[in-house]
Order: structure tokens, then sequence, then C-alpha cells
């Protein structure tokens, strides 16, 4: 889920090879439902985030059995021009390329003109790349910073299944925590160093219902996606069903405290 100045995007796929992955195009204002953008094959979108500065939306684009990670770019205005019934095919990318430093692109963040890739394809440690996005709205396979996090919680879970997205908001990197049916957390750290752990550096944890999916800063606010009340959960009546978007306020964090 991303935003852009007029539109919330909302990545969605399928494990059924027959269905294309897409992204749902809503209003931003009036919260409307707009179109949905079909994507080239049925990707698993592990992230999806807007590049302000070109106006271009980046998302995480890996192949099923691909080596390496690999993300694309589309024109915000190749997006708004998009018709399903008159194009008749998928959306057209501006640029996909391969990260080579990265197994699998699990999440992807984007701050001040740099696009951040995450991998956590190691059981207890996560990688998280920073790339530079040049005046084309494009990068190259080679990062110019590299973020570790590091597992010193207790809970015998592997990374993958405890941090799903990253965003960024002011000085501060926030990381959505969520696994099964207990709460889900907002963690957040200050964005000073490269090595981070998970449950020493944290500083501040904010808890959510449980089966959050998505989180992404957009000026002051933090938009919020659940999958609790996907079809899977609808009969599970212990867990608590979200089926909007929340919008919170982040200015409660605090700039640099």
């Amino acid at each position: 889920m991303t935003a852009t100045e007029d539109y919330l995007l909302i990545s969605w796929y399928s494990y059924d090879p027959q269905y294309n992955s897409v992204i749902f195009v809503l209003d931003k204002h009036t919260h409307h439902y707009n179109k949905t953008v079909f994507l080239d094959g049925n990707p698993h979108i592990g992230g999806i985030v807007y590049d302000s500065v070109n106006q271009n939306i980046w998302i995480a684009n890996d192949v099923h059995g691909g080596k390496h990670a690999r993300v694309s770019v589309i024109a915000l205005s190749t997006l708004e021009r998009y018709q399903l019934h008159e194009e008749k095919k998928s959306i057209t990318y501006m640029q996909t390329i391969e990260l080579t430093e990265l197994s699998r692109a699990s999440f992807i963040g984007y701050k001040e003109n740099d696009l951040f890739v995450g991998d956590f394809s190691q059981r207890h440690e996560g990688r998280l790349n920073k790339y530079g996005i040049d005046q084309k709205g494009k990068i190259n396979a080679t990062s110019i910073r590299k973020i570790r996090l590091l597992d010193d919680t207790p809970e015998p879970i592997p990374i993958p299944q405890k941090i799903q997205r990253v965003t960024f908001y002011k000085d501060t990197i926030l990381l959505s925590q969520s696994f099964g049916k207990q709460h889900s957390k907002i963690l957040i750290y200050k964005d000073t160093k490269d090595d981070y752990f998970l449950k020493k550096d944290v500083m501040k944890e904010i808890e959510v219902p449980s089966y959050m999916a998505q989180i992404y800063a957009s000026g002051s606010s933090l938009y919020v996606l659940f999958e609790s009340a996907a079809q899977r959960f609808r009969n599970e009546f212990d867990v608590e069903k979200v089926d909007r978007v929340l919008q919170l306020d982040l200015s409660m964090i605090g700039e640099g405290s």
C-alpha cells in the first residue's frame, strides 16, 4: 500500500497462477474505488511505494523461482491513463531490474529519493539495502547503504514471520510486526546507524489488532492495512476483523524523540 498526492494504491496478489497480480486504485480524498490495474503475471508483490520526486510507483516484483530480488517502476502518468477495458493488457513498466545483492524483495520502502529493498531470507537476520534513484527515475543494481536487522527477541520465530513492511517518517524507521492471532505491533527506530536489534534498539512500540499486513507513512499520516477480513479468517470468531484502511496520526511520535 502506498499513497500519491491523489490516490491510495493497494497491491494484491493470488497464489492461483491463473490470476494476475493487481493494484487497486482508490481516490485519496473521497475514498471511492477508482479502478484496477493489472500487472504482468502474478508476482508476489512484497511492497509498493511512491517516489514523490519523480512521480513514479515502485513495486517489489519477484518472479516465482527467481534467484534474485526484482523491482519494477511504473510512471504515475501511465497509471492514471491506464484503462483495462480499453487496453486489455497489463500495465507497462518503465524499468525492471534484478538486484543481485539480495535473494528476494520481501518488502520495499522509500525516503528522500532513495529506494530501500529488504530481504528476510536468513532465519534470524534481515537486510535492508538502499539504492539511489537517478534523474531519470531509475536505479542500478549496486546499493549505496546496507542496514542489518538482527533478531534478539526471545520468541523462536524467524524474522520473515515477524517483520512484514518498512516505512520512514522524519528521522525514524517504522517496521510492521505481525504473526498469528497475537496483537500486531508497529516498531519505531531512530534512523542513525546500520545495525539494529529488533528488541534492544526499539524506540517505541504501538500495539494494533492482529493480522496487520501493510503500513505506509505519508506526510504526518500512517496508513495501516489489515488482512483479518480476508475470506480465510471470516469463520474464525476469535479474530478481530478490520476491513478498512486506517489512517493514524504520526505526530505522536515527536520529531527526534
